[in-house]
């Protein structure tokens, strides 16, 4: 009789898993308590035991699917003949059973050797623990780029060390522009200070509040702070409760906001930037602020480019517009 093995609930409001990696094929021998698969979960990857002895007779969901908790995913059984072939998502539900032969039948020819499941089709999803997603966003490394750099799936936090930056394509008329406004940089100071005790609103949800209202659109903003990235969505009207928290690690942002107040880095153009870039850094003198908009002509044109920093500026030197 054959065991059903079902999607567990890892966590209390866990609906459903994602198959990260089957640890048995179909036709191996599973003991009670053998590791069988690796499951992701909204917070973590966990290793799932084997609750039955026998033959792993059958995978229905092969790696990288989606499972609702308490669905079937795959069968125990006692008979190592009984093992369904086809491990696929379009034919696992109409799989072909393989019987042993009776035994007056003529010796069967050798079996051909089974095949491990097929991997999944690319969903845009990268398969990676937690972990590796936290460290790949702080870092700003786009988790796409090492599987197309050949790394395997799922990733692990050692693999972002393996990670080799592949500069932008030079495009022709992808000069660098520049435009500085110097402002007051003290209203900003204590309204920081003020709504992230009031509200606890951190710096970069701020800053990307402001950027997406000087912008006056729907936008996805990119907040860099040293080794800190943190990305934003405003589908709606800019404000600080319409923000919406992104993975920085798979944003194509409309703007960017590198933070550099508080180091000694006074200018910074780097060629590599495709979206426009706010830069801000201490200016020259005690409470001032300079705000350096770097684009290409191609992403905004030098009207645009005006309007955002000027702005941006504004909101800098008053920025209790955004609660109104």
């Amino acid at each position: 009789m054959a065991h059903d093995v079902i999607m567990p609930a890892l966590g209390m409001a866990q609906n459903s898993g994602v198959i990260v990696n089957w640890l048995k094929a179909a036709g191996d021998a599973v003991a009670e308590g053998d590791p069988l698969m690796e499951v992701e979960t909204d917070k973590a990857v966990m290793e799932v035991q084997a609750l039955a002895s026998g033959f792993l007779v059958e995978i229905v969901h092969p790696a990288g699917a989606d499972v609702p908790v308490g669905e079937v995913i795959a069968r125990i059984g006692t008979n190592a003949d009984a093992v369904v072939r086809a491990v696929t998502p379009a034919a696992a539900s109409v799989a072909t059973v393989e019987t042993a032969p009776p035994a007056t039948a003529a010796p069967a020819s050798p079996e051909p050797a089974r095949k491990a499941p097929a991997p999944p089709a690319r969903t845009g999803k990268v398969l990676a623990s937690p972990k590796t997603r936290r460290l790949a966003e702080e870092r700003g490394i786009d988790l796409r780029r090492l599987v197309e750099q050949g790394l395997s799936e799922p990733l692990h936090a050692a693999d972002l060390d393996r990670y080799v930056p592949v500069p932008a394509p030079a495009t022709a008329g992808a000069a660098l522009n520049e435009i500085v406004a110097d402002v007051s940089a003290g209203a900003l100071q204590r309204f920081s200070e003020w709504v992230g005790q009031e509200a606890g609103v951190e710096a970069p949800a701020l800053l990307a509040a402001l950027a997406a209202s000087a912008l006056a659109r729907p936008s996805s903003i990119r907040v860099e702070h040293r080794r800190t990235v943190r990305a934003y969505d405003l589908a709606g009207r800019p404000s600080l409760s319409a923000l919406v928290a992104l993975d920085a690690a798979e944003l194509s942002p409309d703007l960017v906001v590198r933070d550099l107040r508080g180091s000694r880095i006074s200018r910074a153009r780097l060629a590599g930037d495709l979206a426009p870039v706010l830069t801000l850094t201490d200016g020259d003198v005690s409470d001032r602020l300079t705000v350096t908009l770097t684009f290409t002509s191609e992403r905004l044109n030098a009207d645009d480019a005006f309007a955002l920093i000027d702005a941006f500026a504004a909101r800098v030197e008053n920025p209790m517009r955004l609660l109104l």
